[in-house]
């Protein structure tokens, strides 16, 4: 059942990518992403009356998901650039996560560099870092537009390291999930409104033929979080984190490379990046999963 979940909660994750870069090829970021979390909401509705059982409306949970709303934009900014470069950066978040996980939840003995699992986790680490400085300075794009996705990334993942920890800790007090999911997309729906407010954004018009699209990106979003949260009840963060990383990673690489041919103008220093990344996400997963 765990193995599953876990599948289907990685191909959804990967098909609301191909929707989200689908998307962002035409449409704004700020529109994609707020857009993203109004199909998200009712849906998560929806999930509370199916559980019939009482609701539990958690504040906390919800300014979690209305900072995640800040992750989604730089990552959406990134993304709009590249998606195959930009994914890369998801192993980076999943060890910020682990780091706070470690540092708050006790598990800091799978960091332990004296440890052959912790030696080859910092590796790895060293080896996905070295991917994003090849790929952040890659020559396909201009100056500006490499400063601009280096800035993104980095908001990204501070931003989203801490999100996905905050994450495990609701896990670990075992916040049900039709409360944790509504909880957090009335966050996200708030944050959204908000970043509309803000850019000035008052009216939303959806193409008929983006209308799929965004239905889509909604449902797998909200999908693939439902299952994201219930694994994360069951198996520890630092086993959970890097392996889904890895397979959402390799998906999502995939796509972007040969869906919507990123890989277009690559020179040696890119697929250096790219395979610096694949080896660091394998390392992560080795050295945590073989503790």
């Amino acid at each position: 059942m765990i193995f599953l979940a876990f599948g289907i909660g990685i191909i959804a994750a990967i098909i609301s990518q191909y929707c989200n870069k689908k998307l962002l090829i035409t449409e704004p970021v700020g529109k994609v992403v707020a857009l993203m979390f109004f199909f998200c909401f009712p849906l998560s509705l929806l999930i509370v009356l199916i559980s019939q059982k009482p609701l539990d409306f958690n504040v906390e949970i919800a300014t979690i998901g209305f900072i995640n709303v800040i992750a989604a934009l730089f990552f959406g900014r990134a993304v709009k650039i590249a998606l195959s470069q930009s994914i890369f950066l998801f192993p980076l978040v999943s060890t910020v996560a682990v780091f706070l996980s470690a540092l708050f939840l006790d598990e800091w003995h799978f960091l332990d560099p004296r440890s052959n699992s912790g030696l080859i986790t910092l590796f790895g680490l060293l080896a996905t870092l070295l991917a994003m400085f090849f790929l952040g300075t890659s020559k396909r794009y201009s100056h500006t537009i490499r400063r601009r996705w280096i800035f993104a990334a980095i908001v990204y993942v501070l931003i989203g390291g801490a999100v996905n920890f905050l994450i495990k800790y609701f896990a670990v007090r075992e916040v049900a999930e039709h409360n944790y999911l509504f909880s957090w997309y009335s966050g996200a729906f708030l944050g959204a409104l908000l970043s509309l407010v803000k850019g000035r954004s008052w009216t939303i018009w959806i193409d008929r033929e983006k209308l799929f699209f965004y239905s889509l990106l909604g449902l797998t979003t909200v999908g693939a979080m439902w299952i994201f949260y219930w694994l994360l009840l069951i198996i520890p963060a630092t086993l959970f984190f890097p392996l889904h990383s890895f397979f959402f990673v390799l998906g999502v690489v995939l796509i972007g490379l040969f869906v919507f041919q990123e890989k277009r103008g690559f020179g040696w220093i890119d697929w250096l990046g790219m395979g610096l990344g694949l080896i660091g996400s394998v390392m992560l997963i080795v050295g945590i999963y073989f503790r």
